[in-house]
């Protein structure tokens, strides 16, 4: 988009986004589209790899600092889900991720990644170390993935020149964009697999896609993105109310928490005070019994 165009457009707060029609749904869009995607400072994600979900086991909060919000703008339309039909020209697969390029016939490919799940080590007498190859040339490994936000994802069958239609986030590596795989549950195109919402049964279901795409640009994508005064400071307070609400609920749980901490205290100290007494009572009848002994009979 010409900056002169993304200069003269609208673009309306956070606390507008839950009213826009690309916010929070999966938006069609093609390979050319998502490469042409705008971003805005304070929106974009300074980092996403397909090791992003590593540090979502290590550290949660870490994570969600470094990938950021991932909300790009085609037009000013708030955009952070998309999906995608295309055919699948490359496929590459390692221990702990898959990469899949899809060429959708407008003029660009773009990068699917997904993590790949740990697969048990084998310590037996006939365990492969390292990077080992499979029968089929693929690397031993996992069937699964698990995607950022917490799906699972079963990458068996997947093969090159399916086509396939691809939901997920928008990330980039190394200046690339690219999209992080969600929701997609068996990617192939076996008779055991052609029941999935995923798999692209015939040419018809790729028409179907591109009729869909080419209707949603033409309701959605071609005009930008406009709501009334009233309903922008409507949504502002709704947002404020939230915040309000999620702020006291916050203050009820330290308080709480702090409460909980000064009981658990307090009794811990009842219980190291009531070991003391006991502990004197005890030491008290040792010493009676010594000064006291018992008389034996004569």
């Amino acid at each position: 988009m010409p900056k002169s165009v993304s200069d003269a457009l609208k673009f309306y707060p956070a606390y507008c986004f839950p009213a826009s029609s690309t916010f929070n749904t999966w938006v069609k869009l093609t390979a050319k589209d998502v490469h042409g995607l705008n971003k805005r400072k304070g929106f974009e994600g300074t980092l996403t790899s397909p090791y992003i979900a590593l540090l979502y086991d290590i550290c949660k909060h870490l994570a969600d600092g470094i990938v950021g919000q991932n909300i790009y703008f085609y037009l000013n339309h708030p955009i952070k889900w998309i999906r995608l039909v295309g055919v699948i020209v490359a496929y590459e697969e390692s221990r702990f991720r898959w990469i899949i390029i899809i060429d959708d016939s407008s003029g660009a490919t773009i990068e699917v990644t997904c993590p790949r799940n740990p697969t048990p080590v084998d310590t037996g007498p006939h365990a492969i170390t390292g990077d080992a190859i499979g029968e089929n040339g693929s690397s031993r490994g996992s069937s699964t993935g698990t995607t950022i936000t917490g799906n699972t994802i079963d990458m068996s069958g997947i093969d090159l020149g399916n086509v396939v239609k691809v939901k997920g986030g928008i990330g980039e590596f190394r200046g690339e964009r690219q999209i992080t795989l969600e929701r997609i549950k068996g990617l192939s195109t076996t008779a055991k697999f052609l029941h999935l919402p995923g798999v692209m049964r015939d040419t018809t279901d790729e028409a179907k896609a591109w009729a869909e795409l080419s209707q949603f640009r033409k309701s959605i994508l071609s005009k930008p993105w406009n709501i009334s005064f009233a309903e922008e400071t409507k949504l502002k307070e709704e947002a404020d109310g939230t915040a309000h609400k999620a702020e006291k609920q916050r203050r009820k749980r330290d308080r709480e928490s702090k409460e909980g901490r000064k009981e658990k205290k307090a009794l811990k100290e009842e219980t190291s005070k009531a070991g003391k007494r006991k502990k004197g009572r005890t030491s008290d009848k040792e010493n009676e019994a010594q000064q006291y002994p018992k008389q034996g009979r004569e």
